[in-house]
């Protein structure tokens, strides 16, 4: 029993002697030695390939810092419903776009469609009202003419 401890206290030691060299060669400044350099390069560069970490990027260009101001509040009680109100009037938007665009060219019908959200809040649209479950008929709104 007394082997078996003796043994898993030096694996213990023999990884934290591994952890200490992997971090000396991934911090140790190179002071100009490019042996040095080329071996760390080349021990930061495995180590992301066997961990599957993605490629070493360059820190993006420091831009200064914006001023700080303070931003105005809405007036809104809930802003989950704002921005809510935000996608549909976008959608709405969107759809009269190429509503617009498709009578444009004449391929456009001229039918009504309809935008409501279902419960998992995404924006769904129907061709026909008969189309839209009963449960989300309060809140649909008519899009195109």
């Amino acid at each position: 029993m007394k082997r078996v401890l003796m043994g898993f206290v030096w694996l213990g030691v023999f990884v934290f002697l591994l952890l200490v060299l992997d971090q000396v060669l991934l911090r140790y400044p190179s002071f100009e030695q490019p042996f040095l350099h080329d071996v760390q390069r080349f021990h930061a560069d495995f180590r992301r390939r066997l961990l599957g970490l993605p490629p070493e990027q360059p820190p993006p260009p420091a831009k200064p810092a914006p001023a700080l101001r303070p931003t105005p509040r809405p007036e809104v009680d809930t802003p989950a419903a704002t921005h809510v109100d935000a996608l549909v009037e976008r959608e709405i938007a969107r759809v009269k776009q190429q509503a617009t665009s498709t009578s444009k060219g004449g391929t456009g019908d001229g039918s009504l469609r309809y935008i409501y959200l279902d419960a998992e809040h995404n924006i769904q649209f129907a061709e026909r009202y008969e189309e839209i479950p009963p449960q989300f008929r309060d809140a649909v709104q008519v899009v195109g003419e």
